[in-house]
């Protein structure tokens, strides 16, 4: 006869983050530990390609400047993000364009459908993009939304 079987403890959420810029890092990062989400930051697109092989992450959140449009981890990124979750795609990317340069990086990451936020962002609409992403490979049961209500006042 066996025991009862105790509830499976739900997987902690792996975010991995690829910033050079060490503010900007620790901003993004701010942002979603303060979901309780596990993050880690990886600086270059090596250590990026490293913590892919080894980890278990759910999103990877990406400077574009930092990956580029030509090597390895842009490829690596694209592919993984392109799987979709019914055939076991378990991996989602956003990327981040920074103001001054994100422009030309548009065209090519809605060819591809890859999603995006441009730098500066607002923090509710950032955290909604990326609960989306995370809820779309089931690491998260819901997304997250914030709602606002407007009142009209009658003067």
């Amino acid at each position: 006869m066996s025991g009862p079987t105790t509830p499976e403890t739900p997987r902690q959420v792996g975010i991995l983050v690829l910033e050079e810029d060490a503010q900007n890092a620790a901003a993004v990062s701010q942002m979603l530990d303060s979901e309780g989400w596990r993050v880690r930051i990886a600086a270059d697109p090596n250590m990026l390609m490293s913590e892919l092989s080894n980890g278990e992450w759910s999103l990877v959140v990406a400077n574009i400047d930092v990956t580029g449009t030509e090597g390895a981890a842009f490829s690596t990124l694209r592919e993984l993000a392109t799987v979709d979750a019914q055939e076991g795609g378990r991996v989602r990317v956003l990327y981040i364009l920074p103001e001054i340069s994100g422009s030309k990086y548009v065209k090519l990451l809605e060819r591809y459908h890859l999603p995006y936020v441009t730098r500066p962002f607002h923090f509710h609409d950032f955290l909604e993009k990326v609960s989306d992403l995370l809820f779309e490979v089931h690491a998260i049961a819901m997304p997250l939304r914030q709602v606002s209500y407007e009142l009209d006042t009658v003067r």
